[in-house]
């Protein structure tokens, strides 16, 4: 709370009076984030295959213009509360877009598809960051391989790392009756 109240140029005390712990200080956070990040994307969805693509972009815009959010969110088990009506509305939207299973099949692959794409941000992210010696971490992940095979890819991966092709791993699995 003394960081945050030095970063914005006010007294703790000040702080104190408008948020009256940490966890409501991080609940605000989460709250403004969500309204100036979620739901554009997925609002203009025209299948429900879109719109949980969209959502995942959405939530990865999201990280990115606040890096440290995607930490908070995994580990406040309270934290889709400050998105709580987005996620209804999009619940809602997958449903009236046809999701097979309806809402409970909704439900399932909204908190699987944002779980996923939190976790992937959280991995990009220190995967990206700069190495010790030679880089990135990337570039050390790969001489530390030598000669061993290059399975995951990690000579090519982007920034998103495989996020999209395990966000239409979902959607297949979705399409082909996992629900």
């Amino acid at each position: 709370m003394r960081a945050v109240a030095a970063r914005l140029g006010v007294q703790p005390g000040a702080l104190y009076r408008v948020c009256g712990s940490r966890d409501d200080l991080q609940h605000a956070a989460l709250q403004r984030i969500a309204a100036l990040h979620l739901g554009e994307r997925s609002r203009a969805a025209s299948t429900w295959q879109a719109c949980l693509r969209a959502m995942a972009d959405d939530m990865w815009a999201c990280a990115v213009a606040h890096p440290e959010s995607p930490m908070v969110i995994m580990t406040r088990p309270d934290a889709f509360t400050s998105a709580l009506e987005y996620f209804t509305s999009l619940i809602q939207q997958l449903v009236d877009l046809g999701i097979p299973g309806g809402q409970q099949t909704a439900v399932f692959a909204a908190d699987f598809i944002g779980d996923t794409t939190l976790a992937t941000f959280i991995q990009m992210r220190a995967f990206h960051r700069p190495g010790s010696e030679t880089g990135a971490v990337a570039d050390e992940v790969l001489a530390r391989m030598g000669d061993a095979p290059d399975v995951f890819g990690i000579s090519s991966i982007g920034e998103r790392g495989l996020l999209d092709s395990k966000i239409d791993f979902i959607i297949q699995g979705i399409e082909a009756g996992a629900h």
